[in-house]
């Protein structure tokens, strides 16, 4: 494999996990507020 097909296969990798933590911190952000808001009002 040319050097330039592996930077490419890389970057996406990279690309496809990083979308992945995206996802997942938005989710554990909201998670958290929702959790942290019925503590505090409780």
């Amino acid at each position: 494999m040319s050097n330039d097909g592996f930077a490419s296969l890389s970057l996406f990798k990279i690309d496809r996990i990083h979308s992945f933590d995206i996802r997942h911190s938005t989710f554990f952000i909201r998670y958290s507020l929702f959790a942290f808001s019925n503590l505090s009002f409780d």
